[in-house]
């Protein structure tokens, strides 16, 4: 048996299989196994503080609720998404605004929620600009135009053209991806995306 220190899905062990059983094979990268298999991916415009004053509101204020939100609740370990179902007359954000934290990086220990950086996002305006996981073809990994490592993605045959007009619509803002519940990178949109793309 081929022993491999981090092998598979959760470090599944290898097992016997009867002839002709039919077999799924995992990947073992960390980030595609991170997209794929734990499921709330989206997509989503950084807010910014015009997006704010529209809303009739103003970001520092927003922050202050959601600086008051996480005193009250950090005992509680409530999850961001409670604070983000929250009404504005209930204390949550504006509507059609969420705030969520950043993950943290590689090799840092996780922060109390209450002292985690935080950014505020443009929920979708549109129902076909809503993406998750499942609207990607594949993961992989690459480099950028200088050669430092990046993480390629296409989108699936449906959701190419609804992705293109989405970033098109956000060129030269920064998207925030999600990974279930936190911020996994927050790049600008450099130009409108319809193929394959990456994250630097």
């Amino acid at each position: 048996v081929l022993q491999i220190e981090t092998r598979g899905f959760e470090l599944t062990q290898p097992t016997l299989h009867q002839p002709g059983e039919v077999v799924t094979l995992v990947s073992d990268d960390a980030i595609k196994n991170a997209i794929e298999n734990l499921g709330d991916l989206r997509f989503m415009p950084v807010a910014t503080p015009t997006d704010f004053s529209t809303r009739g509101s103003e970001m520092q204020a927003a922050r202050g609720r959601l600086d008051t939100w996480l005193a009250a609740n950090e005992a509680a370990e409530l999850p961001i998404e409670a604070h983000n179902k929250l009404s504005y007359e209930e204390g949550g954000p504006p509507a059609g605004i969420s705030w969520f934290p950043m993950r943290a990086q590689e090799g840092e220990g996780v922060l109390p929620m209450a002292q985690r950086f935080f950014l505020p996002l443009v929920e979708p305006t549109r129902e076909d600009w809503i993406f998750t996981g499942s609207d990607l073809a594949r993961v992989y990994r690459t480099s950028d135009e200088v050669g430092y490592p990046a993480v390629g993605f296409e989108m699936s045959t449906a959701a190419r053209v609804p992705f293109g007009d989405f970033t098109e619509a956000h060129v030269d803002e920064q998207m925030a991806i999600v990974l279930n519940d936190e911020i996994v990178s927050a790049p600008v949109i450099n130009q409108a995306l319809r193929g394959a793309s990456i994250i630097q």
